[in-house]
């Protein structure tokens, strides 16, 4: 698959697009969930994650990057079980964190369950 090549965007150019877009908790299956960013009608939910490649610590490398995705999983998880909204984002704010997550099994699994991946400048 190639990486699609959609404009950086920022949480600033999200909101301004869309009518209040807010940090909130929503419920999935009765038990509460937040979520970083949610339009008043809820047909817009996202997550934001500002992670970075880390090459040095007790995670490294591989290790890290499973740990890393599955965060990242989790996430698009929640994003996913919100069927009724519109537009599910979820947005990383590192290059390379973006670049090798769409190519992994779990970015792919994350597009096809109808989640956008973008990626954010910080």
């Amino acid at each position: 698959m190639r990486l699609k090549s959609l404009p950086l965007v920022t949480e600033d150019r999200i909101r301004r697009r869309h009518t209040r877009l807010e940090k909130r908790r929503l419920e999935i299956g009765g038990v509460p969930a937040e979520f970083d960013f949610v339009s008043e009608d809820k047909q817009i939910v996202g997550q934001i994650k500002s992670s970075k490649p880390r090459r040095k610590g007790k995670l490294k490398g591989e290790v890290r990057k499973q740990t890393q995705f599955g965060d990242f999983s989790r996430d698009c998880l929640l994003l996913a079980a919100k069927k009724k909204a519109k537009t599910r984002l979820f947005v990383l704010a590192n290059k390379e964190v973006y670049a090798e997550f769409c190519e992994s099994p779990w970015g792919k699994a994350a597009e096809i369950l109808g989640i956008r991946i973008l990626r954010e400048r910080v």
